[in-house]
């Protein structure tokens, strides 16, 4: 399967290993299923987990032809310090769960960083895109089975460790290797957008448009409301970048007749029904889905911790705790579901960084996310704009740090808008 190549930078490398490696980190982000559970362990054993270990083993051989900044050092000794003092003087001063994060955090980013770095966005789209077709393929694939009954395919239960079966009210929720539908779409989603973005614009030819069908119908197979939301919010930024009535009309219309259909199946429009009915007390949280009264659980917690601790937070990694000690006066239901992660990124930072992660996390959105005229081409915008709605869906679902492709994107998403900044700085002292 070869793509359209993506000439974003000139880097070329003979790094056997290193390829190698790329191509196993990058496949590991779609391997959710095989995520292992040990009682010896604090944490889940993940893909993502073995493959980076490796690289902080061999990343000796290449942080020599790195030239790191100084100021980045700084920073994350200066973070860890601010950790480690709010560790102490705050009620839940538990070092260890810092120490845990950092230690998960760590060789996942410096994987992420050096891959991309090392062989340039170019071949790092070329092994995602080739993965995501695949995945995508198999997606449909399952859900063919379903259809005609051959459980071989379609159920991975008992063949894949952290594989669950998902069928809401008739309807098969394909995952391909996933855990489940919604970790599916989320690392989809910025193929998703890519695939989307050339088959509305056929005069950029990014992803062929073959593939390109593959991974949307791939995409919805999930019927999952986090795919939803991912359909709505690429046709969202995908209107803003294209600011001509014609074309914001004729895109807004597509994604209104996907989500349409989308809502229009059972198990989605239950979902959204009751959440929306629980949010303006019509109806009370013992008919809610488990989903919604996680979220409505974990959103309850965060807003109790960030009255208490505003500012900073309780710490990086204390979300569990701060978790344990909030459950105790909750007036709905509970559910210990997410209880580690929150099942949000926006409300794990919120509960964990207080308002120095939240703006932290605004700096980087706003130093990243270009207007699209700044962009030196089409496909670093498609990049850019691909991983700022996989960060979209993240703040809203999955709070863990480490998984589902986190810190790749946010390297993509850096690294695609300072490369072209630093071409046009180059361009402009040049004239």
């Amino acid at each position: 399967m070869e793509f359209t190549k993506v000439s974003i930078d000139k880097k070329t490398n003979n790094f056997s290993l290193l390829n190698f490696l790329a191509f196993c980190y990058i496949l590991s982000i779609f391997l959710d299923g095989f995520t292992l559970r040990f009682e010896f362990l604090p944490f889940d054993l993940r893909p993502v987990y073995i493959v980076s270990a490796a690289f902080i083993f061999f990343s000796p051989l290449y942080f020599s032809k790195l030239k790191i900044k100084t100021i980045y050092l700084i920073l994350i000794i200066i973070f860890v310090l601010i950790e480690c003092y709010f560790f102490l003087f705050t009620k839940i001063s538990m070092i260890g769960m810092l120490f845990k994060q950092l230690v998960a955090i760590f060789p996942v980013f410096i994987s992420a960083y050096l891959i991309v770095r090392l062989l340039g966005i170019n071949k790092i789209l070329k092994y995602y895109l080739n993965v995501a077709v695949f995945m995508s393929s198999l997606n449909i694939i399952q859900q063919f089975s379903y259809l005609v009954n051959v459980g071989t395919i379609y159920n991975f239960e008992g063949l894949l460790p952290n594989w669950r079966l998902s069928i809401s009210a008739n309807l098969y929720r394909a995952h391909a290797l996933f855990s489940e539908p919604s970790h599916y779409a989320l690392a989809l989603v910025p193929a998703f957008f890519m695939a989307a973005y050339s088959i509305i614009d056929r005069k950029r030819k990014i992803v062929p448009l073959y593939y390109s069908v593959i991974i949307v119908l791939g995409y919805i197979f999930t019927f999952s409301g986090v795919a939803f939301l991912g359909i709505f919010f690429s046709f969202l930024l995908i209107s803003i970048d294209n600011l001509r009535f014609k074309s914001i009309v004729y895109r807004v219309l597509i994604g209104f007749i996907i989500i349409l259909i989308l809502y229009n199946l059972p198990s989605i429009k239950k979902r959204v029904l009751q959440s929306l009915q629980v949010i303006f007390k019509v109806s009370s949280t013992e008919k809610v889905n488990l989903s919604t009264l996680t979220l409505l659980n974990n959103v309850y917690i965060t807003l109790k911790s960030f009255k208490d601790h505003p500012i900073l937070g309780y710490g990086l990694g204390t979300y569990e705790k701060v978790y344990e000690k909030y459950s105790k006066t909750l007036t709905i239901p509970i559910t210990e579901l997410n209880k580690k992660d929150a099942n949000s990124l926006f409300l794990r930072i919120t509960a964990e960084l207080g308002i120095m992660g939240i703006i932290i996390v605004l700096i980087f959105i706003f130093r990243t996310l270009k207007p699209k005229k700044k962009f030196l081409n089409i496909k670093s915008y498609l990049i850019n704009r691909a991983s700022m709605v996989y960060i979209l869906l993240r703040f809203i679902r999955a709070g863990n740090y480490a998984n589902i492709g986190l810190w790749l994107f946010i390297v993509l998403m850096y690294y695609s808008a300072s490369l072209n900044y630093r071409r046009r700085k180059y361009e402009d002292n040049a004239q």
